[in-house]
């Protein structure tokens, strides 16, 4: 499994715009996202760049402000439900990442349509790259877990 650390110039070269979300965790000022379809920026040359389709858990680490919001429709697609996630707050000039996307297991499960966006400051982003094995790991262990939220 490979790590890299964006450096901040980068940033704004990362893009997760028709990303395909597959897991999220929160935790003190850390927000983890496993993730597909995503563009990276220009990496060293020893760092082994991932294909778009390849599976990566993305570490927004220190962030100051975080929105996340996933959402899907309806079995019968009359009604859309958004969850929201706000915590912090916006200073002037902070310089707010946004990324967005589909919900993998949600959509696939139940072939609904789904998305999620996030807006963030943070100090750091790293990646890591989910070898087949560790990808593995990931999906059993998510595919065990129940759905805990309600299709209507």
């Amino acid at each position: 499994m490979t790590t890299y650390t964006i450096p901040k110039k980068d940033y704004q070269f990362l893009y997760i715009y028709e990303g395909t979300l597959l897991n999220y965790t929160l935790k003190n000022d850390e927000f983890h996202i496993i993730v597909k379809n995503v563009d990276y920026p220009d990496f060293p040359q020893e760092i082994p760049t991932p294909n778009y389709t390849d599976w990566v858990k993305i570490k927004f680490k220190q962030f100051s402000y975080l929105k996340f919001i996933y959402g899907y429709a309806t079995e019968n697609q009359d009604k859309d439900i958004d969850n929201t996630l706000e915590l912090g707050e916006l200073k002037q000039d902070d310089e707010i990442l946004d990324y967005g996307g589909a919900l993998a297991l949600i959509g696939r499960r139940y072939n609904l349509p789904t998305s999620f966006s996030i807006d963030i400051v943070c100090r750091e982003i790293e990646l890591e790259f989910l070898d087949q094995e560790s990808f593995r790991t990931v999906a059993f262990i998510l595919r065990k877990q129940p759905f805990e939220g309600k299709i209507i």
